[in-house]
């Protein structure tokens, strides 16, 4: 999940900082630089603190935990869910819809629950086009098959779940990519915010 980016990223840059220092202390840029035209050594990275990541850890499995409680019956009945303010939710259910080609843009999926049912959005990180290339498990595939659906519930006059990954009990694991692309219509509606502003 994007904790473990969070960590993935500190460690890297602590790795970076210390390798550099190694290099420094050892004289390698020196050893490497063109005689002729000397470039001088690279100035070593500021040390990077070993981060405690102990409260966000807490934080995701209480987060965790909640979602696994949570019914779409309950979360949906939930008045202050708006589009905008979404909830992290974790269903299990069946997988309903057209499969195979039929579905190759996800555009026909639901999940059945034992509280209701709700409209699946599966997105690839390139949109559209990422699902015109092949991949390894698609939701389409999962038609029929009882998966643990991960995502964001989100209400307007019906609900839907912005899909963050779809697992099935055979292990298979397809992956969407809601936040990216939330990302990205974000920041093209602040930029046309921006223009219609400074009317550009």
């Amino acid at each position: 999940g994007y904790l473990a980016e969070v960590k993935t990223l500190a460690e890297g840059k602590r790795e970076e900082a210390l390798a550099r220092a190694r290099l420094l202390a050892a004289g390698s840029y020196r050893l490497a630089d063109d005689p002729t035209v000397s470039r001088g050594d690279p100035a070593p990275l500021a040390p990077s603190p070993r981060l405690d990541f102990a409260a966000m850890d807490a934080a995701v499995a209480r987060l965790k935990a909640a979602a696994a409680n949570l019914s779409l019956a309950d979360a949906s009945q939930q008045a202050a869910l708006l589009p905008i303010n979404s909830q992290i939710i974790r269903l299990e259910g069946r997988v309903l819809g057209r499969s195979e080609i039929n579905n190759h843009l996800n555009q026909d999926l639901l999940l059945e629950t034992a509280t209701g049912i709700v409209k699946l959005y599966c997105t690839s990180r390139f949109g559209f086009l990422g699902d015109l290339f092949p991949k390894a498990t698609r939701p389409a595939d999962l038609v029929n098959h009882t998966v643990v659906a991960t995502g964001w519930l989100r209400r307007g006059t019906t609900s839907w779940l912005d899909v963050d990954t779809l697992r099935s009990s055979s292990g298979r694991i397809s992956q969407s990519d809601h936040p990216v692309w939330s990302t990205v219509a974000g920041a093209i509606a602040a930029l046309l915010g921006i223009l219609t502003i400074l009317n550009i």
